[in-house]
């Protein structure tokens, strides 16, 4: 597959996904420039999220250079553990910055909905720079089936996170409970990434957990949509 063609289709799924996330909130669309302003900005948040997760790639590629995906899975050790943990931390924070930046202080943020529909749009922005980036350095062919599995694992996850933050704007202002939104989507993320890098689980199990993942977060926009 072509540079072109790979990073066509996986920029067009991008804002496929985008166009189903806003319209699960029927009630009350978001406007299309903060959506995309989010979107954006999302995307933009790769690179601060690249220069902090330098320092542990070392923690994340195994003891002597060798990766950790060609380890057995009893093999996990605490700095794997350390790294994957640091990785999901650093990137629900820097999304959720981009949200925060692209709508969270906006007009546009007026219900809870709007805490998932934002943060996941700022994770869909995230994983499609995140896949052009992969696809350059790992071939076009992942492109697409990156931009089914992993745009929605950061959707859902930062998703997660918004929901946190609107909850605390709109239903009550104790800061503990997007803290717990937050560190559960932090935890998630870096448990995905096991996975993901031990071969934990199989590609047919992964993708229906992932596929699960989407049903959850269409069902809970619909039914915070209805409140």
């Amino acid at each position: 597959m072509s540079a072109l063609t790979g990073g066509l289709i996986s920029f067009l799924l991008a804002l496929t996904w985008v166009w189903m996330l806003r319209r699960s909130d029927r009630a009350e669309p978001e406007p299309w420039p903060v959506i995309l302003g989010t979107y954006v900005l999302g995307a933009a948040s790769v690179f601060p999220a690249l220069a902090l997760e330098a320092p542990l790639r070392p923690l994340l590629s195994g003891t002597g250079g060798v990766p950790w995906r060609t380890v057995e899975a009893a093999a996990v050790g605490p700095g794997l553990v350390v790294g994957v943990v640091a990785v999901g931390f650093i990137e629900e924070g820097v999304k959720w910055l981009a949200a925060w930046q692209g709508a969270f202080r906006s007009r546009a943020f007026s219900q809870v909905v709007d805490g998932l529909v934002y943060g996941g749009v700022a994770g869909l922005g995230f994983a499609t720079a995140e896949n052009l980036l992969y696809g350059a350095a790992l071939g076009w062919s992942l492109g697409p089936l990156r931009a089914l599995v992993t745009a929605w694992v950061h959707a859902g996850f930062s998703g997660m996170v918004g929901l946190g933050t609107a909850w605390h704007r709109f239903r009550g202002p104790e800061p503990v409970v997007a803290a717990g939104f937050f560190l559960t989507a932090a935890f998630l993320h870096a448990g995905y990434n096991l996975v993901i890098l031990t071969g934990l689980m199989s590609p047919l199990l992964l993708l229906l957990t992932v596929l699960l993942l989407v049903f959850f977060l269409f069902r809970t926009a619909d039914q915070l949509a209805r409140v």
